[in-house]
């Protein structure tokens, strides 16, 4: 029997060990220009970070153009942007994409296929990015001023603060909105106020905030002292729900991109602790180490549904409770030869070279049965989301009752200083103390007609009776233009058997966000008298305003088909050429 020194097995077990740990360096791939998903040639530089679409990406480069792409790399659209080079670029619900060229300081708003819908020149200097708001509106803000836009690019409402602290504002899961103010005696002032314009209270956390992230849950804080904790709204009051104590100062929150979920990052010397935590009262339901880390070196964060994606200079790894799913290796160069990297949800990650090309990585398939284990929760998630402030809409019970005995709607209805406000979207005061009224009066109606009883009582409704004041009101409707105020009006389109609404009809504006403005028009298409030239010209100018708003081929498709119908012999030559015009000029939006 041959005996081996002690000596000889260490030397054995170290060659061994060494085998191993090198078959597992080398297999990790190495991300190059040849082992690519996919690859493209950009017109230039990419000039500021690349913003995730629902269809894949977009970005803009020093070519003087902003371009979407899709998933996998194929050039959808692209857009002149003029010929400065220090811009961002912000993408809203239903993928409309502000871009605010910062040399010149003026504010586009491009449609999901790239085409400016308008452009405003901005009298102050932004802090931040945009904050992106439920209903297509936005907020700005300046040092001391928080400015609320519209979807189409008119200031709703302006509110003076005192010094804002360098954070950005956040959301509460109630729609209403906390902007941070400097410390005072150590302690970061906040200002709670409603998406309308109105103040709700004034807040005095417990320390010093150093960053804050919205998640459905609230807005999670750190702190200067090292302690983290979230803060929510209960009983319509702001609330802090929990904290953390801690003596590290070095830890950040990272919120998934649905914002369902969220970790608490702690950073040690090399390393990163990633801690689940409860959303009900803080405490860490689990803990992993991912050892090899440095916060200073990290280039990239994002969470998904599949996973924890990190990564620095050397390596990027895409982790799922503690688990490695994926690594890669990063291009191996002397200096750094990409300046932004994206993620998509689908986990692919591409780099924006600086030789004008983009390079695209899928990463491992065993994200799917990650991406399955979450798909029931996000579903769940989804379903019980708002994109809309309706929850913050006053009702008024008893505003039913009131109409029902009158026969005349009042000033304070009809005023025409009320219709001059909603038209311009110029609210000095609360919005919602203006808008409620018309939402509620036109709620009233629409249920009205929803009712086989309406119009079947022996005494006329004041809709009928006053004809002239409920005009009026559609017309201040057609401007509110939100998600509430838009499917509104489609619903008394749909649902109206008259020819009551070509008023409404003429005034639309373009913002359709889940198509229902476009069904009830192809409905009302075909309701209306074939000699009524006026409706039929109304309802062919709102579904080709529709369809240059909303920039989406599925709308374009359906726009079609309605102004086809007025091509038929039923309708006289006059019909028959506007109907003509109205379809050549959608078929020249190109999508």
């Amino acid at each position: 029997m041959i005996k081996l020194h002690k000596t000889a097995l260490i030397l054995v077990f170290s060659f061994l060990l060494a085998v191993i740990c090198s078959s597992v360096l080398f297999a990790q791939e190495t991300l190059t220009k040849y082992n690519t998903s996919w690859a493209t040639v950009l017109p230039g530089t990419v000039i500021c970070e690349p913003q995730e679409t629902s269809y894949g990406f977009c970005l803009a480069t020093d070519a003087r153009t902003a371009t979407g792409f899709s998933k996998t790399g194929t050039e959808l659209w692209h857009s002149p942007i003029g010929r400065s080079r220090n811009i961002s670029l912000t993408v809203l619900k239903d993928d409309f994409i502000l871009l605010h060229e910062k040399n010149d300081n003026i504010l586009k708003l491009l449609n999901p296929s790239g085409t400016e819908l308008w452009h405003n020149s901005l009298s102050f200097v932004p802090r931040e990015k945009p904050f992106i708001g439920r209903d297509g509106r936005f907020f700005l803000c300046s040092e001391n001023q928080i400015i609320c836009y519209g979807i189409n690019g008119k200031i709703r409402w302006k509110m003076e603060t005192s010094q804002q602290k360098n954070i950005p504002l956040q959301e509460l899961p109630d729609g209403t909105i906390i902007v941070f103010l400097n410390d005072k005696e150590g302690k970061t002032k906040g200002i709670r106020f409603s998406p309308f314009g109105k103040q709700l209270e004034h807040i005095t956390f417990a320390g010093s905030i150093t960053m804050a992230w919205s998640c459905n849950s609230g807005i999670l804080l750190t702190f200067n002292d090292g302690s983290a904790g979230l803060f929510s709204v209960e009983d319509d009051k702001a609330k802090n729900k929990w904290v953390i104590p801690s003596k590290n100062t070095n830890s950040i929150f990272t919120v998934s991109v649905d914002k369902t979920a969220f970790l608490y990052l702690t950073f040690g010397q090399n390393s990163i602790f990633v801690n689940h935590l409860s959303s009900f009262d803080g405490s860490i339901q689990s803990t992993y180490e991912l050892k090899g880390f440095q916060k200073a070196q990290l280039q990239k964060i994002y969470f998904n549904d599949t996973g924890l994606f990190l990564c620095d200079r050397q390596n990027a790894f895409l982790y799922m409770d503690g688990k490695e799913l994926w690594s890669a290796r990063m291009p191996q160069t002397n200096q750094q030869d990409y300046n932004y990297l994206i993620n998509l949800k689908d986990n692919t990650f591409i780099f924006c070279n600086k030789d004008w090309s983009m390079n695209a990585f899928k990463m491992a398939d065993k994200t799917a049965a990650a991406s399955q284990k979450n798909s029931a929760s996000q579903k769940t998630a989804a379903a019980g989301k708002k994109n809309s402030y309706s929850n913050l809409i006053s009702k008024d019970p008893s505003l039913e009752f009131a109409l029902e005995y009158q026969k005349q709607f009042g000033s304070e209805f009809v005023d025409e200083s009320i219709t001059k406000k909603i038209k311009n979207n110029a609210y000095s005061g609360d919005e919602c103390e203006v808008i409620a009224p018309v939402i509620n009066i036109c709620a009233i109606y629409a249920s009205k007609l929803s009712t086989n009883s309406f119009g079947a009582r022996s005494e006329p409704s004041i809709f009928e009776l006053d004809r002239p004041g409920f005009e009026k009101i559609l017309y201040q409707l057609s401007f509110i233009c939100t998600d509430d105020s838009q499917n509104l009006a489609a619903s008394i389109i749909k649902k109206s058997q008259k020819n009551d609404c070509r008023y409404l009809i003429s005034c639309l504006q373009g913002y359709d966000p889940d198509g229902l403005l476009l069904e009830a028009l192809e409905i009302k298409s075909g309701l209306i008298n074939h000699k009524d030239f006026g409706s039929l010209t109304a309802i062919c100018d709102a579904v080709y305003e529709i369809c240059r708003f909303m920039g989406r081929p599925a709308y374009n498709t359906r726009g079609k088909l309605i102004i086809k119908n007025f091509m038929s012999a039923n309708y006289d030559s006059s019909s028959r050429n506007y109907a003509r015009e109205t379809l050549q000029k959608i078929l020249s939006l190109n999508l």
